[in-house]
């Protein structure tokens, strides 16, 4: 068929398949595009996403986003940030999957798209959920596209949406989008996963999940937690069955580096199998992470713990994260050929410490 579009005193002849024509947006999830003449499209790329296994308070964060979205009668944001596979992507998809349900269309933006043009084609397209994946990679916080942005935010589209961004790093965001609550309302901030999420995905995929404390107590000690290092953790268990938590690590592409530093006062120390007389010097001392007992061969004149650099006969167990055996609440074990040495954490704090090279 045939028709005209009039832009002023221009009229032009336009063609087109009545067929093809569509009352409304379909319920599906978009990204967007732009032809070689500048003008923006949709371009469909999913039905929805995979449903996946929800853990912890995913679903309840979902539906809570949701709700305060169709409670308002404007634009609703919310901004996720984080670390890498603490389940920021895996937020958006969720609410991405009921907002189809609800019957509106997901839109992903993957390119810095900005302005008055992109605005308006945004505008035209009605509610929908419009997702910023990734959001400093394309619109770095200085960048024009970046303060063109803030238009978008600030309600003035005659029909509203939900926007959704994800950033690893909450300073790569432009200063004008934080602390606003007018343009973005939530600023959801992950850190490690939480200790729910873990025990259900735990109880879900572990074989042995008499493990589930030893990776729940891992992940309080490291100062990263990811999906992706609980999912190595939980195969590699699998695997190796007889293996303790600390032991599949040693393998794993895990920064064991990162633990936290903690304070500890020595409990007992042997030194092949058998037991050294601890010396009110080393009972007295606190020890961090990547630091040392000294102490004496039982075999030699000295039968006591020291710190004397200048006696031959001293050794040194470090408190190292490379030499912890076990770690259970706040007793840890460190073993190296010789010496076993427990220890008791006294203190929560994290403290700076300087790496050692062993």
């Amino acid at each position: 068929m045939k028709g005209f579009t009039q832009a002023g005193s221009t009229i032009s002849v336009i063609k087109y398949d009545e067929t093809a024509l569509l009352k409304e947006l379909p319920v599906k999830i978009y990204n967007v595009i732009a032809d070689q003449g500048g003008a923006l499209h949709l371009n469909i790329i999913y039905d929805r996403f995979d449903d996946e296994a929800v853990y912890g308070t995913f679903n309840e964060r979902a539906d809570k986003i949701l709700n305060s979205f169709n409670t308002r009668e404007k634009s609703l944001g919310a901004l996720l940030t984080g670390n890498r596979g603490s389940g920021k992507t895996l937020l958006t998809r969720v609410v991405a999957n009921k907002a189809i349900d609800l019957g509106l269309p997901v839109i992903i933006i993957d390119r810095p798209f900005s302005g008055g043009a992109f605005n308006e084609f945004m505008n035209e397209l009605g509610e929908a959920v419009v997702i910023f994946d990734e959001f400093a990679k394309h619109y770095d916080k200085d960048s024009k596209d970046a303060v063109a942005m803030l238009s978008l935010l600030d309600g003035t589209a005659s029909t509203k949406k939900l926007f959704l961004f994800t950033e690893n790093n909450e300073y790569s965001i432009n200063k004008y989008m934080l602390n606003r609550p007018g343009r973005i309302f939530y600023h959801f901030r992950y850190g490690k996963l939480e200790e729910a999420v873990i025990t259900d995905v735990c109880n879900d995929k572990l074989s042995d999940t008499r493990k589930t404390e030893e990776i729940v107590e891992l992940s309080r000690t490291l100062t990263e937690f990811s999906f992706d290092i609980l999912l190595a953790i939980i195969e590699e268990a699998n695997r190796y069955p007889e293996e303790t938590v600390l032991q599949l690590i040693n393998s794993l592409n895990i920064d064991i580096d990162n633990y936290d530093v903690k304070d500890y006062k020595v409990r007992s120390i042997e030194y092949n199998g058998v037991p050294i007389h601890i010396t009110d010097e080393i009972a007295a001392k606190t020890y961090t992470m990547d630091d040392y007992v000294g102490f004496a061969d039982p075999n030699a004149s000295q039968n006591d713990c020291s710190s004397d650099d200048d006696d031959d006969d001293i050794e040194y167990m470090h408190l190292h994260k490379r030499f912890l055996k076990y770690k259970k609440g706040d007793i840890s074990v460190f073993s190296d050929d010789t010496t076993t040495l427990t220890v008791v954490a006294v203190d929560r704090q994290v403290a700076s410490y300087k790496q050692y090279a062993h």
